[in-house]
């Protein structure tokens, strides 16, 4: 918790299995928060209220951002080593949807919560310059 007037983090919840919590993101609807564990390529889902991990998934090496699409109930989890893998969840438990390695550096994203499109900004694309990789996702 953060005491907002003392600028102080005040508690903190224990991530057990996670090591080196980083980067994270928020299902608000279930109070649900997804970390992901830099040291060992793991994401874990964190129960707010409960104040416990609920769930534990493999990613890939060195987790850096995690988006979640609260329209489709999917997290994705980009990691410095290239990969992104995809989660789709339900009641603060996820089912793996896919895993791929994209690129070197491809450990950052946006999403479109409208079209529910996942943007890549890659630093060498085919040719010498950064390019703007979008996917559309698939049901």
């Amino acid at each position: 918790m953060i005491d907002p007037a003392k600028f102080a983090v005040t508690e903190r919840i224990p991530t057990a299995g996670c090591d080196h919590p980083h980067g994270q993101t928020l299902d608000s609807d279930t109070q649900v928060m997804f970390v992901g564990c830099e040291a060992n390529a793991t994401m874990v889902s964190v129960d707010l209220p409960g104040r416990t991990v609920i769930d534990h998934q493999s990613v890939g090496e060195a987790p850096d951002a995690l988006v979640y699409d609260a329209g489709a109930h999917r997290v994705y989890v980009a990691a410095e080593s290239g990969w992104v893998s995809v989660f789709d969840h339900s009641g603060g438990h996820l089912t793996p949807r896919g895993s791929a390695r994209l690129a070197d550096g491809a450990h950052s994203l946006a999403l479109d919560p409208a079209t529910h499109h996942s943007y890549f900004p890659i630093p060498k694309g085919t040719g010498a310059g950064p390019v703007l990789w979008e996917f559309e996702p698939t049901r």
